[in-house]
């Protein structure tokens, strides 16, 4: 991803960062691929999310799950993820409201979170182990 962004004017693609709450306070999005816990730590210090092309498995899961509950975007390509970009680093209601709808999950004593973080982790699972709908798909 580094590489693919090195020409991107104002864009800056860090490796491994020891100070992620510096960095999300400097930054206008955070650009995600796997949906964990870097992303909901962005959500709560009120930076948009956007999942470009998220690992598989749960990674992807995690991903598809917060961009169905209007938490994040999904980008599985460049022009995607640039349209995502442009929309959310932009002042104005579209960047207000999705601030706001991640914030909304570090309320009403964290339950919320808690189902966002365990639907991210491992999927929805009905009692005999299988992948199935969950109370947060309706």
């Amino acid at each position: 991803m580094r590489a693919s962004l090195a020409h991107v004017p104002q864009t800056l693609a860090l490796g491994w960062q020891d100070d992620m709450p510096g960095l999300m306070g400097a930054a206008r999005a955070l650009i995600d691929n796997a949906g964990g816990l870097t992303a909901v730590q962005a959500l709560a210090a009120g930076l948009p999310v956007v999942s470009h092309r998220p690992l598989p498995g749960h990674f992807a899961q995690g991903a598809r799950r917060m961009a169905g509950l209007g938490l994040s975007d999904l980008a599985p390509d460049d022009a995607t993820l640039l349209a995502a970009l442009s929309r959310l680093t932009r002042s104005g209601t579209e960047r207000d409201l999705r601030i706001a709808r991640g914030r909304q999950f570090f309320h009403d004593e964290d339950e919320q979170l808690a189902r966002l973080l365990a639907a991210a982790a491992t999927g929805p699972h009905d009692t005999d182990g299988a992948r199935g709908a969950s109370s947060m798909d309706g």
